[in-house]
C-alpha cells in the first residue's frame, strides 16, 4: 500500500514500490473549524469565542478583508512561519512586509527576523 506524511499541507505518499505521489489540501482551512469545534466544546469556551476560533483557522490564509486584531496577527504569525520554512528570497519578504504587516510588534519581529532595512 505505501507510508505517507503531511507536511504544510501537503500530502506526500511514498508508494511501496518506490513511487511517490503528492496532494495539496489545505487540511487545516477544510478540517480544521470543526476539529477545533469539539476540542473547545470539551474544554467548555464559550460559543462566540469557539465560533470565532473557527473563523479564523478557516480563514487564515485569506488576506481580503481582515477584521479584528487577532485575524490580523494569525495572518502575520503564518507569514513569519511560512516565508522562513520556504526560505523566501529577500524581495519576498520585502513584499511581505510592505503588504500584510500591520502590527508594530509584527513588522519588528520580520526586521529582526529577516534582517530587514525597511521602515
Amino acid at each position: 500500500m505505501g507510508t505517507g506524511s503531511c507536511i504544510k499541507g501537503y500530502y506526500f505518499f511514498k508508494m511501496d514500490d518506490g513511487t511517490a505521489l503528492q496532494r495539496k489540501w489545505n487540511l487545516q482551512e477544510q478540517e480544521g473549524p470543526a476539529i477545533a469545534k469539539r476540542l473547545l466544546a470539551d474544554l467548555y469556551f464559550e460559543e462566540q469565542v469557539s465560533e470565532r476560533i473557527q473563523y479564523l483557522i478557516a480563514h487564515h490564509h485569506t488576506y481580503d478583508d481582515v477584521e479584528g486584531i487577532d485575524y490580523q496577527i494569525l495572518v502575520e504569525v503564518d507569514f513569519l512561519v511560512n516565508l522562513y520554512e520556504d526560505e523566501a528570497s529577500n524581495e519576498a519578504i520585502e513584499r511581505a512586509y510592505q503588504k500584510i504587516f500591520r502590527t508594530d510588534s509584527g513588522r519588528k519581529i520580520c526586521r529582526e527576523m529577516f534582517h530587514l532595512n525597511v521602515d
